[in-house]
C-alpha cells in the first residue's frame, strides 16, 4: 500500500504539509488493519454451514452498546474488503439478522454524507450555502457486508430496500433531522449490482480524492481532516428516500 499519496501534485491541501506525520500514521494503521485480517477471523463466531434462505430484518445498534459495537467493528475489519477505520461524525450501525432465529447475516451502516462531491452536488443543483445548510438530511451508506457463509439470493438488494425504509426513522430518532437522500461510493472494480437492483441511481465517478480523518497524536477530540489525491475513483450512487426530497434539500 502506498503510504504517501498526499505528495501527489494534484493534492493541493496545505494542511497535508502541516500534518504529514499524522497522515503517514493513518495509512500505516490502514495497512496494519489489512494485515491483521487473518488473525481476526477466529474472534468472529459464524456458522460453519452455508445459509441459503433467510427472512432478513434490520436491527440498529443502540448508542452506548459497546459489546455490539465491538462485534460489528470486528466483523467489518475481518470480512469487508475495505479496511474499516472507525465511524466519524453521525454514524448508525445496523445488524442484518434472520427474523426466525436471530442469526447475524451481515452488517451495514449510515453515516454523515461527504462534505462535498461535485457530481452529487451538481445533480442536486444546490449552491454552497444550500449544501451546508441541508447536508444533515443526507446520509452515506458507508459500509455494507453480507457474511461469507450467507448465500441467500437477492439478499443484498432486499436489505438495501429495507435500509431506505428503516434508516430515515432511526436517523430522525437519533439526530432530530429528516433523512431524504442516501448516497454510497462503490469501488471502481465493482459495478454495484445490488444497488442497481434496489433502484439506486448511478451518477458517475469521483475524481480520485480520498477524505482522510485521523487523530492528532494523543490530543483527545482533535483530528486531521484533509482531502488527498490517490487516484482511486469510485462510482457514486444515490437513492431519494421521499417524494419531496428535492424540496427538502432547498429549504
Amino acid at each position: 500500500m502506498h503510504l504517501k499519496p498526499w505528495k501527489h501534485p494534484l493534492t493541493r491541501d496545505p494542511r497535508t504539509k502541516i500534518h504529514a506525520r499524522h497522515i503517514q500514521q493513518y495509512f500505516k494503521r490502514k495497512l496494519r488493519i489489512v494485515r491483521e485480517r487473518e488473525n481476526l477471523i477466529e474472534g468472529v463466531d459464524i456458522a460453519d454451514r452455508s445459509l441459503a434462505a433467510a427472512d432478513p430484518i434490520l436491527e440498529p445498534i443502540a448508542v452506548g452498546s459497546s459489546r455490539d459495537t465491538r462485534l460489528w467493528n470486528l466483523m467489518m475489519r475481518t470480512f469487508h474488503p475495505m479496511p474499516f477505520m472507525g465511524g466519524v461524525g453521525r454514524y448508525i450501525r445496523f445488524y442484518i439478522k434472520n427474523s426466525d432465529d436471530g442469526q447475524i447475516l451481515g452488517c451495514l451502516s449510515l453515516g454523515s454524507a461527504v462534505l462535498t462531491c461535485a457530481v452529487r452536488d451538481n445533480w442536486i443543483g444546490w449552491n454552497r450555502q444550500q449544501r451546508i445548510r441541508n447536508l444533515g438530511k443526507l446520509a452515506n451508506n458507508r459500509r455494507f457486508l453480507i457474511l461469507p457463509n450467507v448465500r441467500v439470493p437477492n439478499l443484498a438488494s432486499r436489505v438495501l430496500s429495507m435500509l431506505c425504509k428503516d434508516g430515515p426513522r432511526e436517523w430522525q430518532n437519533r439526530y432530530g433531522e429528516p433523512l431524504v437522500l442516501a448516497e454510497t461510493f462503490v469501488e471502481s472494480s465493482h459495478i454495484g449490482s445490488c444497488y442497481k437492483a434496489a433502484n439506486w441511481i448511478l451518477l458517475g465517478e469521483t475524481k480520485g480524492f480520498t477524505h482522510v480523518v485521523s487523530e492528532i497524536g494523543r490530543e483527545k477530540g482533535k483530528r486531521v481532516s484533509v482531502y488527498l489525491y490517490t487516484g482511486d475513483k469510485k462510482r457514486i450512487f444515490v437513492k431519494p428516500l421521499c417524494e419531496s426530497w428535492k424540496k427538502e434539500l432547498f429549504d
